[in-house]
């Protein structure tokens, strides 16, 4: 198989497979976000959450996105979209501001290649449920459970 090539969001570089960014702006990217080194002599200080806040109209179609294409979990711990299309994918990167980005080949030729968009960190899952959820129909009442639950507000 062929890796699947494309060009970097800020860049415009070449990049392949799995990342948006290349190598020296995904550093950049991070960097940006808040990510800190933490005090070898104490605790690892909770890193602030990288949502961006949104506007309703973006609100509204992640949650749609949520509900038609994604899954929560139970736990709060996870936040997942996955589709075959890689648009979808990288707009909800760039709404977000935060998550990762995985590519899947197929693996027959009875399926297609997919991609996965994820949250994994509870306070970031948290604060993206905390704008999507008027948007919610099937999932608004897990996703307002886990917004009262108070291991996921910890």
């Amino acid at each position: 198989m062929s890796a699947k090539t494309g060009s970097c969001l800020d860049c415009s570089g070449a990049i392949t497979n799995i990342s948006l960014r290349c190598k020296s702006c995904a550093r950049k990217y991070e960097w940006s976000m808040g990510v800190r080194v933490p005090s070898p002599t104490s605790h690892p200080p909770l890193l602030a959450s990288r949502v961006r806040n949104m506007p309703d109209v973006q609100s509204a179609w992640i949650g749609a996105l949520i509900e038609g294409e994604g899954h929560i979990r139970q736990d709060g711990r996870g936040l997942i979209v996955e589709m075959v299309e890689v648009e979808p994918i990288s707009t909800l990167l760039r709404f977000t501001g935060c998550g990762s980005v995985e590519y899947y080949p197929a693996r027959s030729i009875r399926h297609q290649d997919r991609w996965r968009w994820s949250v994994r960190r509870r306070r970031e899952v948290q604060d993206i449920l905390r704008q999507v959820h008027p948007f919610l129909a099937a999932k608004q009442e897990l996703a307002l459970r886990l917004l009262e639950d108070k291991y996921v507000n910890s």
